[in-house]
């Protein structure tokens, strides 16, 4: 399996451009695969520096509905109509974050688009998207994460976040439902040796509460017999020092314009 990423919060090299968002491009069993679309379109500028056709794409997988994983997705569709989309039955919701004691929107825009609306669980050719069914609310970064519903604004339950797993990877997009307990479900239906992705475990404004959270995070993930994770995006540097000093397995930080070969 080959990873590359296409648009991440820091940057390799200056040859490419960064952004806080997310995406990856994959290729798998001859099947070329986009993960998220990042939060504008700066995604495209560094596939076509690292020489890579979008229009090829034959699976888009959406992560969640926010706009720094979703905010590309119309300029993807100008290039590439063709493409399979999947995503959760959820993902196109209202979404906030608050920010001073105001809401500020998060969502991603609406496409007409046919689109591939998943429940909680879907099985492709050698690859499986899920979803967690019951939320946990333990991260505290989540506490300032809003969903629209029956016309209130209520705390997110990130019933629209979809993980992929291919092959013995599990990719994420922002681990809002905790990265463990992700772990958890996904290795219900199969064995796990990687997870790329953003785990969620980054907050100046609550470090003493989130410390305690990344520890136990941690201390759930050296249950299982990882041979590495590609932490990025969300984990912060906070969560990267601690997932270097008590993680059981071999972590690796992914930037804009890496990549990655896991066989």
């Amino acid at each position: 399996m080959k990873i590359k990423v296409l648009i991440e919060n820091e940057l390799s090299s200056k040859n490419y451009e960064s952004e806080h968002g997310l995406s990856f491009y994959i290729e798998f069993n001859n099947k070329k695969i986009l993960f998220d679309v990042g939060a504008t379109d700066k995604f495209i500028k560094n596939a076509e520096k690292m020489k890579i056709d979008l229009k090829d794409v034959e699976y888009l997988i959406l992560s969640h509905g926010h706009n720094d994983h979703g905010g590309g997705l119309k300029y993807f569709l100008e290039l590439n109509n063709k493409v399979k989309i999947y995503c959760s039955k959820n993902y196109f919701g209202e979404f906030f974050k608050k920010e001073k004691e105001k809401f500020k929107y998060i969502g991603v825009e609406k496409v007409s688009r046919e689109i591939k609306f998943i429940d909680y669980l879907e099985k492709l050719d050698g690859i499986i998207l899920f979803s967690l069914e019951n939320y946990s609310e333990e991260n505290p970064i989540n506490m300032s994460l809003y969903k629209k519903e029956k016309n209130k604004i209520v705390i997110d339950d990130f019933k629209h976040e979809l993980n992929l797993i291919i092959g013995n990877v599990l990719i994420v997009g922002c681990a809002h439902n905790g990265i463990d307990k992700i772990l958890e479900k996904a290795n219900e239906l199969v064995k796990i040796d990687y997870i790329i992705g953003g785990f969620h475990l980054s907050s100046r404004s609550m470090k003493k509460s989130i410390d305690n959270y990344i520890e136990k995070v941690i201390e759930n993930l050296n249950k299982y017999d990882l041979k590495g994770i590609y932490p990025c995006h969300c984990t912060g540097e906070r969560g990267l020092e601690f997932l270097h000093k008590k993680g059981k397995f071999k972590v690796k930080r992914l930037k804009s314009g890496d990549e990655l070969l896991i066989f």
